[in-house]
């Protein structure tokens, strides 16, 4: 009788600690997946953010390394994670130096049209 109570337990604390590293793996695996959607989001739609939207991008894309920071990862998802950061980052880069260098032209183009009023309204040539 005591050893199948003893069998029992062992067997009860095995499944349990079977469920919890499943779903530890299932935890990681989503993390990742949502990086990799993250990633892929910003590389195809990332020309159209706004200074606001990247700055949306941005908080979710440093949640979403702490929540990647806190699994214990093989070489191969390190590697990928590593990856995934390094396109991100270049994004980010790309996506709002393109956004600022679109305003400074159209705010130089401003001033040039403002340049130009002076010009015609003081008869200068």
């Amino acid at each position: 009788m005591k050893k199948h109570i003893t069998r029992t337990f062992c067997t009860i604390v095995a499944v349990i600690a079977m469920v919890a590293m499943m779903q530890s793996c299932a935890t990681k695996e989503k993390a990742l997946s949502q990086l990799r959607d993250l990633s892929s989001e910003i590389q195809y739609n990332g020309v159209n953010y706004t200074v606001g939207e990247w700055q949306n991008v941005a908080e979710k894309y440093w949640k979403l390394n702490k929540k990647v920071a806190k699994y214990k990862l093989t070489a191969e998802e390190s590697r990928e994670v590593g990856e995934l950061n390094g396109k991100c980052l270049g994004y980010f880069v790309s996506g709002v130096g393109a956004n600022v260098l679109g305003r400074v032209g159209n705010a130089a183009k401003g001033i040039n049209g403002l340049l130009e009023g002076l010009k015609e309204s003081l008869q200068i040539k």
